[in-house]
């Protein structure tokens, strides 16, 4: 398989912008497509241009999907028009209201190579003969998973490394489709940590409620926290064979 085919390229036109609204161009092997990138919220953004390829990027890879779905960002490479989205993923950039918009690249995305393009001679004149996709911004988005016995929760930088850690069946290549299907379990339940852990955990975490959960039949755990605006994170995984299910929290 060619590094073109691996390789999604995305520019922001430089004239885009005006009262809020952004043209994102973008290509991937043969495809060729155009995003108006709309900012119906976070207009006093250090950037405003840098997050909408942001932006962009991410509707690609999560929504529209074109580098495959379940994808992580093993293999993939993002040549991007703003040296700011290299510098954000590798949390060296002073644009520091613009991280939550990368937190995709240090998440779900964050094995994926960043390049920097200042020109892009592949956006065609006929705009016609393109994709094209109207994405609005209400804010940033972080990758999430709907789970029936969890809820819908955001995952953490922290968590996916420490799955990937933990991860023993040989291809990391698809550790977010793993770490998705294993979340999504209907069998998963809340489980009862032992007192030390317990202690542990709340040093941790302080009033932050945080729960345990794993299969009746497995060893590893997933910790899901309650966020201030009444979301969940995972935030962390590991294996214990001291556990116990919560029965009368899983029967709630």
């Amino acid at each position: 398989m060619s590094a073109e085919s691996h390789t999604l390229h995305t520019q922001l036109i430089p004239q885009s912008g005006q009262d809020g609204e952004f043209i994102v161009c973008w290509r991937i092997g043969g495809r060729v497509g155009r995003i108006r990138v709309e900012f119906r919220a976070d207009r006093s953004l250090s950037d405003l241009g840098t997050a909408a390829e942001l932006a962009a990027v991410q509707f690609l890879l999560s929504d529209k999907e074109v580098m495959g779905s379940n994808r992580t960002g093993k293999g993939i490479i993002l040549d991007v028009s703003r040296g700011a989205i290299r510098k954000l993923k590798h949390g060296t950039s002073n644009k520091k209201d613009l991280a939550p918009y990368a937190a995709f690249l240090v998440t779900r995305y964050h094995e994926a190579t960043i390049t920097v393009a200042k020109k892009a001679t592949w956006i065609p004149g006929e705009i016609d003969q393109v994709e094209h996709d109207e994405l609005v911004v209400e804010g940033p988005r972080f990758e999430s998973v709907d789970t029936p016995r969890m809820g819908r929760i955001t995952v953490t930088k922290h968590a996916i490394e420490q799955y990937e850690e933990r991860f023993s069946e040989g291809d990391l290549t698809r550790t977010w489709a793993s770490l998705v299907k294993r979340l999504q379990n209907a069998e998963l339940s809340p489980v009862a940590l032992p007192p030390k852990v317990e202690k542990h955990k709340a040093r941790l975490y302080g009033d932050r409620t945080a729960r345990a959960w794993r299969h009746p039949d497995g060893t590893l755990h997933f910790v899901v926290a309650e966020n201030e605006d009444g979301s969940r994170s995972l935030i962390t995984v590991f294996y214990r064979i001291d556990t116990k299910i919560d029965r009368q929290a899983a029967n709630r």
